[in-house]
């Protein structure tokens, strides 16, 4: 179908897996960094190196043996996945831009398979990121819903245009709404249909996130019985967020 953006899966560079590792690695979220030390244990002895220089010189050289060593794992994951998102990507995309309200942009989306294991999304140029040993199912899932935030944004931009672009990302309420949001959005009955239960929950692990995630599910379900539209839905959510949270930042999260 025309006006659907394509999207291309490519095997991340060095520079963006040493990159987004780089900074990762050092994050504030002690959750962030626990997941990557589950996986690479190794990286532990990364914080007792003092110089900078050396330090860096560290990080590249696991990220070339990395990439090396896993080469041939990481194309093979990538023709797997390319079969398999093949299969739903006119239908979910479809079915996206009707539940949201909003027509796609005519551009390229690109996802990358890292050897990082976190999921970072880019909405300046469309592209994110995912570990290529996540499950099939776990892949499509994180596909499906950073997909979802780069139409997501639009709608808000539309909607919000004086909100500067800066807050879209972490910490500011509209980075954590849209966090909250996503999972709904992807359970509505016409994607839900298409990507069944690969639903990504990951930032919904507090007692917090997870009350307000109720309280936003059940005013989406009220919005959908009222056949109300999907921007005055996300008003009202965003008002409700706001009030919540009245720093406009979010503090200790994720």
């Amino acid at each position: 179908m025309r006006g659907l953006p394509k999207i291309e899966f490519k095997l991340a560079s060095f520079k963006y897996n040493y990159q987004i590792l780089n900074y990762f690695v050092f994050h504030k979220s002690p959750k962030i960094r626990k997941r990557i030390l589950n996986v690479y244990p190794e990286l532990r002895k990364i914080y007792s190196i003092k110089k900078n220089t050396e330090r860096d010189k560290f990080i590249r050289e696991f990220c070339k043996r990395q990439s090396s060593k896993n080469s041939k794992a990481i194309m093979k994951k990538k023709e797997i996945i390319d079969k398999e998102w093949r299969k739903i990507h006119t239908p979910f995309m479809k079915a996206l831009s009707k539940v949201l309200e909003i027509k796609w942009p005519n551009t390229k989306i690109i996802g990358y398979l890292s050897i990082v294991p976190v999921y970072p999304r880019h909405l300046n140029n469309w592209s994110f990121s995912f570990y290529y040993k996540e499950n099939t199912k776990g892949i499509i899932a994180v596909i499906a819903h950073e997909i979802s935030h780069f139409l997501y944004f639009k709608k808000f931009k539309e909607l919000f245009p004086k909100i500067n672009k800066r807050r879209y990302d972490i910490p500011y309420i509209e980075w954590y709404l849209s966090e909250m949001l996503a999972p709904i959005i992807l359970a509505h009955p016409k994607i839900k249909k298409i990507i069944g239960k690969r639903i990504q929950r990951g930032y919904i692990l507090r007692k917090r996130e997870k009350l307000l995630y109720r309280k936003l599910l059940l005013l989406y379900k009220d919005s959908l019985k009222n056949r109300e539209p999907f921007s005055e839905f996300l008003k009202k959510t965003y008002r409700l967020v706001k009030r919540i949270n009245r720093g406009f930042v979010v503090k200790g999260f994720p």
